[in-house]
């Protein structure tokens, strides 16, 4: 991808955001910039904006050099009908479903079309409880110091003074029991009035049900709080069809050698689209260019 095509996307991709309603302040404080930056690049004065900052930007909206094409899957839909649920109606949901069933993307997309009031939080491993709580603060557009409870408070006060605002925990499963128990307080605090979904893989829902069992101190509560757990469904040959179709793969066997061999997951489908398509060198891709490529654990699940 070029400087000036990778350009073009970001600015179309901060104008989207914008447009949902979202200010520009609260956008440069999710994305760990200055509000100036974000003014020179809307005003288009590029002599100020260096190519490390565009990339950052990209990295941020999830642009990559891979010119991907999404279609609307069944998890997709599921997820967005869930959250859109959620939102209206302020409730806690989790959503539990094996890797690469395509829950980031679905929910990163329902966040990026309803930024003025729709927040994601990608946790992950590292987080301690400041960590979490940090993380919270720059999706919603505001920095306090100071100590748990008032970083906390901080959060509950802006949230609680939204219209209908939606607080989305990717990969939460990584999260430890501490910030398990933050999860419980924020519910509890903003009941009815903010909803709140957790996203991760079967593992978080088997080891939230397991340590509710032994009655863990805040497991049996954070259970009983949440009002639905939503499963991710397998992939289906007609999607296949769909997600290879609309990513330039039009050859029918190659299709279905993707079909019976690489829809495992999305992600492991996505990976085998793309090293194909490198491998064509932007001819057409067919089924001896699909057989022959290496993804995943080939070499452990072939002689």
């Amino acid at each position: 991808m070029s400087h000036i095509t990778l350009k073009e996307k970001v600015l179309e991709a901060i104008k989207g955001k914008l447009d949902t309603g979202i200010s520009s302040n609260q956008l440069a404080t999710q994305i760990g910039i200055n509000p100036a930056t974000l003014h020179n690049i809307k005003n288009n004065r590029d002599e100020l904006i260096s190519d490390s900052m565009w990339n950052k930007l990209a990295t941020f909206f999830g642009i990559t050099k891979n010119d991907w094409k999404t279609i609307f899957t069944t998890n997709a839909k599921t997820i967005n009908a869930l959250c859109a649920d959620t939102q209206i109606n302020s409730r806690f949901i989790a959503i539990a479903g094996y890797t690469g069933a395509g829950k980031t993307t679905a929910l990163k997309y329902y966040a990026d079309k309803n930024a003025s009031n729709t927040f994601y939080v990608l946790c992950n491993v590292l987080m301690g409880r400041k960590e979490f709580l940090k993380a919270i603060q720059k999706s919603i557009g505001i920095s306090i110091e100071g100590s748990l409870i008032y970083q906390m408070q901080g959060i509950i006060d802006r949230l609680s003074g939204m219209d209908v605002p939606l607080l989305i925990l990717d990969d939460a499963g990584k999260l430890n029991d501490g910030n398990m128990k933050l999860i419980q307080l924020i519910y509890d605090e903003l009941q009815g009035q903010c909803g709140l979904i957790m996203a991760g893989t079967d593992d978080m829902k088997r080891y939230i049900d397991k340590m509710a069992a032994k009655g863990k101190m805040g497991f049996p509560e954070l259970k009983s709080r949440i009002a639905y757990w939503q499963r991710m469904y397998s992939t289906k040959p007609q999607e296949v069809a769909e997600i290879s179709k609309a990513n330039g793969i039009t050859d029918e066997e190659a299709i279905k050698y993707l079909t019976r061999q690489k829809s495992a997951n999305y992600r492991d489908l996505r990976n085998a689209i793309t090293m194909a398509k490198l491998s064509a060198a932007g001819g057409a891709v067919n089924f001896n260019i699909v057989s022959a490529i290496k993804t995943g654990d080939t070499e452990f699940t072939t002689n």
